[in-house]
């Protein structure tokens, strides 16, 4: 207690209480922040409250001891009893790298089918995209494309996700006023019927194809066609599930594949 004497006047009593700083430690499950996940971060404190900041600033709403981080950069905590504030050590997050597509940025699709690849990784996963739609079946570190687009591949190893850089595909590669033969197959994957769409550049012998990945012939029709676009439905009900190939083949000789999935 403290108090101030003047003489005989005795000034009013003061009481002064030490308060204890508040300790904080902050820990993390990881240093990464993996493709469309989270990290958890945790705040160890006696009786005190948190506030979690990223870089500085206050995450607001973040006051409880566990925090899921998304966005990379410098995390720490605030712990306040009320009088006295602390700060925790900082743990600083970063996104899992990008992995390198080959090729790399842009390429053209100049003949019947361009291949790509991601680095081999021991014991991880592949799955290719197209236009953030998933391809069936184009589960390796290596995938061939007949058509263009936007393609990347998710990786997953050890539990975590990494997005491969983006690999656009195009025909720039084409003369001008030159139409390509393309060739689609809808829905995919598909468990009863799919319908096929093309266009044919040189009129003439058709050949419609479709292989399991044995190369035994499910469909096989010959047809005469004059240069245009066409479309076909086939009824499949009777197929087993896996991977089935889909090839036309035009009047030059000219192939064009696309691979289906049949799911049941």
């Amino acid at each position: 207690d403290y108090y101030a004497v003047n003489g005989i006047n005795t000034s009013n009593t003061i009481t002064v209480t030490a308060t204890a700083t508040p300790v904080v430690t902050i820990s993390s499950d990881g240093t990464l922040i993996c493709y469309e996940a989270n990290t958890m971060l945790t705040a160890t404190t006696v009786g005190a409250s948190v506030q979690w900041q990223l870089n500085g600033f206050n995450i607001p709403g973040a006051t409880n001891p566990t925090y899921f981080a998304s966005v990379n950069g410098k995390y720490t905590a605030i712990a306040s009893n009320g009088t006295c504030s602390a700060t925790s050590n900082i743990i600083k997050l970063k996104y899992a790298e990008r992995l390198p597509t080959t090729p790399a940025g842009t390429a053209s699709l100049c003949g019947p089918s361009l291949s790509m690849s991601v680095p081999t990784l021991a014991g991880a996963t592949y799955q290719w995209y197209q236009n953030n739609t998933l391809i069936g079946g184009a589960t390796s570190n290596m995938y061939s494309t007949t058509s263009i687009g936007k393609f990347y591949c998710l990786v997953v190893k050890d539990g975590c996700t990494r997005a491969s850089k983006l690999l656009v595909v195009n025909d720039a590669c084409r003369l001008d006023g030159e139409t390509i033969a393309t060739l689609n197959v809808s829905p995919n994957p598909t468990s009863e019927t799919f319908t096929l769409e093309y266009n044919i550049i040189h009129g003439g012998t058709t050949t419609i194809m479709m292989t399991d990945i044995a190369g035994r012939n499910i469909i096989h029709e010959v047809k005469t066609l004059d240069s245009g676009n066409y479309s076909d439905e086939f009824t499949i009900t009777d197929l087993i599930p896996g991977i089935y190939i889909i090839t036309v083949v035009e009047q030059d000789g000219h192939p064009m594949q696309q691979k289906l999935v049949i799911e049941k």
